[in-house]
């Protein structure tokens, strides 16, 4: 149950901008951008090969590793999955942050849900990542006329859930933590780190996957709009 508020503060990656589906296209452009390196290798199992690297390079991005290890990583493991030599990792690299950094896919209803809400509240927008990376997304949706400020972690040293990055954001909209509403799909970052700093939180669970702790969203969502029937209707 949603008690008043006064801001709202929305993360970014698969809650405004659809980073899973802005994966796939770009893994689509990499298979036909290198059939002789690719070409035999099923689509199905190039995209399991790559989000399972993706999954390995962000364990290492949460530890502080630059965005260009990262990213070397990912490839590297990504090629090393398909059982192919990775001498042409940096190649699979820069293709892919070309193609990626060209990708506009927001979440469907984020949108319309930013056109209305922003109207009503001011909104903040707070997410993990490197900023170039973040920035690049932010400006490929057209959405920072929205928010009152953009807060990327690796801007100022502090990732979700750490409360502060919370706490920051809040401060910076002068509002109180607990008339503060943070949307996000992570239960860990989003929904955990909200309500450590004393926020309420919605959680957009897309997926309805099932609670992950004993930490209780405020609101569960399975789409965008049903944010603005829970805030507004």
């Amino acid at each position: 149950m949603i008690n008043q508020i006064e801001a709202i503060l929305f993360d970014l990656d698969d809650t405004i901008f659809d980073r899973t589906l802005a994966q796939n296209k770009a893994i689509s452009a990499i298979l036909r951008m290198f059939p002789d390196l690719l070409g035999s290798i099923d689509e199905n199992v190039a995209r399991d090969a790559f989000f399972e690297a993706d999954r390995l390079a962000i364990h290492i991005e949460s530890q502080g590793s630059t965005l260009e290890e990262v990213l070397t990583l990912r490839s590297r493991t990504f090629l090393n999955l398909l059982g192919l030599g990775m001498d042409r990792a940096q190649e699979i690299t820069e293709a892919y942050t070309k193609n990626y950094r060209e990708i506009s896919t927001p979440v469907n209803g984020s949108m319309s849900v930013l056109r209305v809400l922003s109207g009503l509240f001011p909104l903040g927008l707070v997410s993990n990542g490197y900023p170039d990376v973040q920035h690049t997304k932010i400006d490929s949706l057209k959405i920072r006329p929205f928010f009152e400020f953009t807060l990327i972690s690796e801007e100022i040293g502090i990732r979700k859930p750490d409360p502060e990055i919370f706490l920051r954001a809040a401060q910076m909209l002068g509002v109180e933590p607990p008339k503060c509403l943070f949307v996000g799909d992570s239960y860990q970052n989003d929904i955990f780190g909200a309500k450590r700093a004393g926020m309420q939180a919605c959680w957009l669970n897309r997926d309805r996957a099932l609670i992950e702790g004993a930490t209780i969203p405020d609101l569960e969502v399975s789409k965008m709009e049903m944010l603005i029937q829970a805030l507004v209707d």
